[in-house]
């Protein structure tokens, strides 16, 4: 079963900044996000990228940052910073690995949608309900 999410992007086009639709989460919950899973890499020390999902507050956030190549206004490489999230109450039927592998969190883009469809992030089994503010899983994964 297909379902919509919302997607905010952190990225650098004259500086780092999100790109979302103001009115599906508060900034401040949102801007969180760029610390649950760990700091933001340091791509020039050789540090790499990372993916997961993490719960906090009222959302459960399924997050990926990596590399762009030559990215920002001088053509830079930029941090890339990813963002999906389901409300708590719906995140036990959610399969966030689907999620985790949508076009929107994976292909770097100057003007993301505020919201995408995911064909395949309806779990048809139903996990148990997540409990407290914690990270459910971080892969690290290799700089794209």
């Amino acid at each position: 079963m297909a379902g919509a999410f919302p997607l905010a992007v952190y990225t650098a086009a004259h500086g780092l900044s999100w790109t979302y639709l103001k009115s599906a989460i508060d900034y401040a919950a949102l801007d969180r996000c760029r610390k649950l899973l760990g700091p933001l890499p340091d791509f020039n020390a050789g540090e790499c990228g990372y993916e997961g999902a993490v719960a906090d507050g009222a959302n459960v956030f399924a997050i990926r940052c990596f590399r762009a190549p030559k990215w920002d206004f001088m053509g830079r490489d930029a941090i890339y910073l990813a963002v999906s999230w389901v409300a708590r109450s719906r995140a036990a039927s959610v399969d966030f690995e689907a999620l985790l592998r949508a076009p929107e969190l994976n292909v770097p883009t100057h003007s993301p949608p505020l919201i995408f469809h995911c064909d395949a992030a309806w779990s048809p089994f139903p996990s148990a309900p997540i409990e407290g503010d914690r990270i459910l899983f971080r892969r690290q994964e290799i700089n794209k």
